[in-house]
């Protein structure tokens, strides 16, 4: 395990922080460590990581909605992303190959930082709130302007249920 991930590993023994899987792919020469979680925003299970390797950052991805870009909404989900870019600076909202809508951020640190532990939950704390702030209009956006919130689930709502 890199020092980072050590220090951040230490960090949520000494507060009692659960809820997180590591993950340490062998033979990487960048080393990196996943610590893996999850929030729960407005009934769903939210998966995100945080990627500690031997660069000077540490990575927060959110995947907010897998599979969220269609060929119906394209233009409102990018417009959203932007939206969402110019208002939160620390993180952006980014769509990967895949079509999935993630938050990013990265915290730049150094090898010495006895408050990595505490930027790092700031962030993440941030991040949570920022995000249960934005999530129906993200939902909407990604699944239509149906406004019966997000509890029905995609498929739910694909059939009209």
């Amino acid at each position: 395990m890199n020092k980072k991930a050590e220090q951040f590993q230490k960090y949520i023994k000494e507060q009692n922080i659960t809820g997180f899987q590591t993950a340490e792919p062998e033979n990487h020469e960048m080393h990196p460590v996943y610590f893996h979680s999850n929030f729960n925003i407005a009934g769903s299970m939210v998966p995100f990581e945080l990627l500690f390797d031997d660069t000077p950052f540490v990575v927060l991805r959110i995947l907010v909605a897998p599979r969220a870009l269609h060929d119906d909404n394209e233009l409102s989900l990018n417009h959203l992303a932007n939206h969402l870019n110019n208002r939160y600076k620390p993180y952006k909202f980014v769509l990967n190959d895949a079509g999935d809508l993630m938050l990013q951020a990265s915290i730049l640190t150094s090898d010495d930082n006895g408050r990595l532990g505490d930027l790092v939950r700031f962030l993440i704390e941030c991040a949570l709130r920022d995000l249960t702030a934005e999530y129906k209009t993200i939902m909407q956006t990604v699944w239509g302007s149906d406004t019966r919130g997000t509890d029905a689930q995609p498929e739910e709502k694909a059939n009209g249920k």
